[in-house]
């Protein structure tokens, strides 16, 4: 669901703005916002004013003042400045804002409205961190907020970089994802922060940033996504200061309440995504339930994930494994090689059904697009088990697997 308002103005058919009819005044502002926003104006039958005049239709002499209300329901983000503008235009009446969510917003051309921009679906207010903080600051910050990635500014607030996890993994040293840090023994931890404490952010964010300007069109911004495999662009405003934060779940949200019905909508000319068969790109790494922790862990490093499928003798979907269960599983200790910075010594002979989750969330392939967009929304899933009507798995569709499939519904 979105944040939407909807501004109301209460006029009369007399009132003027710029010698102009204040109702078509106001339509043609709301047009030439070019926002996702649409107008009604409705001519009453009755009423009343302020000064005790009255419009009615049994009153001829009266019948040329009815009231006229104009409706405007568009993004909570562009209310602001909209009102504003309406408050100096309307000399005669009253203008409202009430608050709205919207469930379902869709157009007869495509999966979405041209007008809407970036700001309206953005994280606006996001976290950000001043090019001379130190690492460990960093760091300690993004765990606290859960984020993986944080926008770097100047004191202006200009976008200078951004620092991801890989720039932490690549640049920084850290010796594990953020997921997994807190989980390695303390000593380790605590002598990666200390050498992180003299490290700033601006020796190891990328630079220049690929921003995206609050503006830009949705449908656009989504291409780019997908043409440069972005998980997520910092959104800047006419000076390149960040105002937002624009994610791989921001997109598949709007998604999901544009397509929000208890109908399904008719599909758009060239659109070719409508069940989950159609998302092509998969991961498809599945263990089998007897493998051990050991082969689990060759695998998922062989493999660079970060999770896994387990399944029986028929291939039928009965677990998820993950690394972060391993590393759990094995108390946290390292030796020698990797498992995205960690492989235990301790027991490696346990079966995986031990230890794995069992019966996760999963979807069919014959299910609806929307379906799996309402899981993954709602769950806050990254990836999302695909089975066939007997639960054999089928591989696991990604946020990005679900942008690509929609891509020419745009």
């Amino acid at each position: 669901m979105t944040d939407y308002s909807i501004i109301k103005v209460y006029t009369r058919e007399k009132a003027r703005h710029e010698g102009k009819d204040m109702a078509e005044a106001v339509v043609a502002y709301v047009r030439s916002l070019r926002l996702a926003a649409r107008c009604v104006v409705t001519r009453g039958m009755a009423g009343c004013y302020e000064n005790g005049e009255t419009a009615s239709s049994h009153l001829v002499e009266l019948s040329y003042d009815f009231p006229i209300i104009i409706d405007i329901i568009l993004p909570a983000a562009e209310t602001e400045a909209v009102v504003a503008a309406l408050d100096a235009m309307v000399a005669d009446g009253v203008v409202a804002v009430v608050p709205a969510t919207v469930r379902s917003f869709r157009t007869s051309t495509g999966l979405f409205p041209k007008n809407l921009h970036v700001r309206d679906i953005m994280t606006p207010k996001p976290t950000i961190v001043h090019q001379d903080f130190s690492v460990r600051a960093m760091v300690e910050l993004l765990l606290d907020s859960g984020l993986k990635a944080v926008p770097v500014a100047a004191d202006d607030r200009r976008c200078v970089g951004i620092v991801t996890q890989n720039d932490l993994i690549n640049r920084a040293g850290m010796p594990a994802r953020l997921g997994l840090l807190r989980l390695l023994p303390a000593a380790e931890r605590d002598a990666w922060l200390a050498g992180a404490e003299r490290q700033r952010c601006v020796d190891i964010m990328s630079s220049p940033p690929a921003t995206v300007h609050e503006g830009t069109s949705v449908s656009e911004a989504i291409h780019h996504m997908n043409r440069e495999k972005r998980k997520r662009m910092p959104v800047v405003d006419d000076h390149d200061a960040i105002v937002g934060m624009l994610s791989r779940i921001d997109v598949l949200k709007a998604i999901a309440t544009t397509r929000a019905t208890n109908a399904q909508p008719k599909t758009p000319p060239g659109a070719h995504a409508h069940i989950v068969r159609d998302v092509e790109s998969r991961d498809e790494l599945a263990l089998s339930q007897g493998s051990t922790i050991q082969a689990a862990i060759d695998a998922l490093v062989g493999a660079g994930l970060q999770r896994a499928a387990v399944i029986d003798g028929r291939g039928v979907l009965i677990g998820l494994m993950t690394d972060e269960i391993l590393l759990k599983a094995l108390g946290g200790q390292r030796s020698g090689r990797r498992l995205f910075g960690f492989l235990g010594s301790g027991r490696h002979d346990r079966p995986l059904s031990s230890i794995m989750i069992r019966q996760p969330k999963a979807i069919a392939e014959e299910a609806s697009i929307d379906e799996a967009l309402r899981l993954m929304t709602e769950g806050g899933f990254k990836r999302l088990p695909v089975v066939d009507a007997d639960g054999v798995f089928k591989g696991m569709i990604r946020r990005d697997s679900i942008l690509l499939a929609l891509a020419h519904t745009y």
